[in-house]
């Protein structure tokens, strides 16, 4: 995500658009409801792109000293419901998160003919079975204890 400031009070991440002092999130434009807290951690978040953020962070900058509070599940809900607002569910595909380790590691063009070839050989499969010179069903002693109970 690349993080652009236009001033101090606007930051920009992605198709979304932070406005500090309005308290108010915009993606594309259009405002996206968001409560106290999940703004305020998504403000500490975009405010500090590529950091790390600890949760002590978090509490310390959201929840003065002297508030007791259930820490843990706050900030947890806190972040659900940033995240239901940003659209994110939380889930990265595992291709898509190992095809990006691999263009990082070997360049675009190579992970597309990785791509390419894996798609290629997962096709393989159906040249080389059975099932390609098969012309009718198998016979009834090769039928499924199901299509013989029902009797297709």
């Amino acid at each position: 995500m690349t993080l652009e400031s236009r001033s101090s009070a606007i930051l920009r991440f992605g198709v979304f658009e932070v406005d500090v002092r309005a308290g108010e999130v915009r993606k594309q434009g259009v405002r996206v409801k968001l409560q106290e807290q999940p703004f305020q951690i998504l403000t500490i978040l975009v405010q500090r792109p590529g950091d790390v953020v600890t949760r002590e962070e978090l509490r310390l900058a959201i929840w003065p000293t002297d508030t007791f509070v259930d820490f843990d599940n706050g900030l947890n809900t806190s972040i659900n419901k940033l995240r239901e607002a940003l659209g994110d569910s939380g889930f990265l595909p595992i291709g898509s998160l190992g095809a990006g380790i691999l263009a990082e590691m070997i360049g675009l063009r190579p992970t597309l003919t990785v791509g390419a070839a894996g798609l290629l050989l997962s096709s393989l499969w159906l040249v080389l079975s059975p099932i390609r010179t098969m012309r009718d069903y198998p016979h009834q002693e090769n039928r499924s204890i199901a299509h013989q109970i029902l009797d297709v």
